[in-house]
């Protein structure tokens, strides 16, 4: 779900801008999730030595729904918007040297592919508990999705 914060400057100003493609699938996941998991299994490594997990959030996406979820929580009108991986890092202004395009580039790859397609439920049985939504993490951080408004 941390991609979202990426384009979280874009989001206030009524842009949904994603080097991926409309289409392509994947269950975000958020990182406090990811951090929990990780700390269950070094709490017990004995329990989960060799054991290879998917971690993924409760609910799959293709990025245009996932646009259409973030619309809806913040009630405000964003309409996915594909722009390739070069425009994408000039607008969240981390500039485009070769090691991030190279990573954005793959993990567009990755997502046509539909290699991060699905839903595991790896996380949630390791600790025990849901995992936030993507509405839950938008809320959590919704500060960071909304212009501010300041009284004259």
């Amino acid at each position: 779900m941390q991609w979202l914060l990426y384009i979280s400057g874009l989001i206030r100003y009524g842009r949904y801008a994603m080097p991926f493609d409309a289409g392509s699938r994947f269950a975000p996941i958020a990182g406090r999730d990811i951090s929990l998991t990780a700390a269950k299994i070094f709490t017990d490594p004995a329990k989960h030595a060799g054991q290879t997990y998917v971690l993924t959030g409760p609910a799959e996406y293709s990025h245009e729904e996932l646009a259409a979820e973030v619309s809806r929580v913040l009630g405000k009108d964003l309409e996915f918007e594909h722009v390739t991986v070069s425009t994408f890092l000039h607008l969240i202004g981390i500039g485009d040297g070769l090691p991030k395009l190279k990573h954005f580039e793959a993990v567009t790859i990755d997502q046509q592919e539909g290699r991060l397609a699905g839903i595991s439920d790896d996380a949630p049985t390791i600790i025990g508990e849901r995992l936030a939504t993507v509405e839950e993490f938008i809320n959590e951080l919704r500060a960071l999705f909304e212009l501010e408004y300041k009284a004259a």
